[in-house]
């Protein structure tokens, strides 16, 4: 804001934080006085400190060329795990409490133990308020510790990983206001469920997955029931066409140029 009246450029405000745009005098000041473009990742972030300027939402972007199914990385993983015919529902995230994991294991287990689904769950992250073997004694407690796989370690082969995974899925209880592992799943061609946290209701439709109430295992359960009986492939194939056509880096960078002032 300072170096703006010397050099002449235009300034652009990204705003991208769970908590929300801090909402005081100063930050009211600069950008009413020099911020020419707001960019905020979801319209949640509409706030008094951005009213009047010119702002634009973009909801995440995913990089639409790395991001492929792996039919080969697929097949190796599955056998890897062991994983048969079993539709294989992920998890993609660290093992914290806010993106609820009791809510994917409880959902889980009622497909499996109350609907006779045959269904497996895979959780892929880095242990951080949570353990593995929380994870596991959960597992345990609800029955399903013998159909959930767990990768807690870092791995290169995380697209081989989600090109394992039939339905992708967001149980978070907050934060999310970055969409980066849904887009990463809509662009590998996968269906997608999320709670409706951050931004995850204004990118999901129903072309190509569901949103459920958070923390509700149950409605959980019920979409992923949906999922498969409207056909996994069906979807997983508009969720990439989504991804490339909204969420691709040629398609933001257009946007963005445009958008710019």
């Amino acid at each position: 804001a300072i170096l703006k009246p010397l050099f002449r450029f235009k300034l652009v405000r990204i705003h991208g934080e769970a908590k929300g745009i801090k909402d005081n005098f100063l930050n009211r000041l600069i950008h009413q006085s020099f911020v020419d473009l707001a960019i905020l990742s979801s319209k949640k972030l509409q706030s008094k400190v951005v009213n009047g300027l010119k702002t634009a939402v973009i909801k995440g972007i995913v990089d639409t060329e790395k991001f492929k199914c792996s039919p080969s990385g697929r097949e190796r993983v599955r056998k890897e795990l062991n994983i048969k015919d079993e539709i294989l529902i992920g998890l993609v995230g660290r093992f914290d409490r806010v993106k609820g994991h009791e809510t994917f294991i409880k959902g889980l287990s009622y497909l499996i133990n109350e609907k006779g689904r045959n269904v497996r769950g895979l959780i892929i992250g880095e242990e951080k308020g949570i353990s593995a073997k929380d994870l596991i004694l959960m597992a345990e407690r609800f029955n399903v510790k013998d159909r959930i796989v767990i990768v807690s370690e870092r791995r290169k082969d995380i697209i081989d990983l989600m090109s394992a995974i039939d339905v992708g899925v967001i149980t978070s209880v907050g934060s999310e206001i970055i969409a980066r592992v849904l887009l990463e799943f809509m662009s590998i061609g996968k269906p997608v469920i999320a709670s409706r946290v951050g931004v995850m209701d204004e990118i999901v439709e129903e072309s190509f997955g569901y949103t459920f109430k958070s923390g509700d295992w149950k409605d959980f359960a019920d979409k992923v029931e949906r999922v498969i009986e409207r056909g996994i492939d069906k979807l997983g194939i508009r969720a990439r066409e989504v991804a490339v056509e909204r969420y691709s880096e040629l398609y933001v960078s257009s946007f963005i140029n445009h958008v710019v002032p």
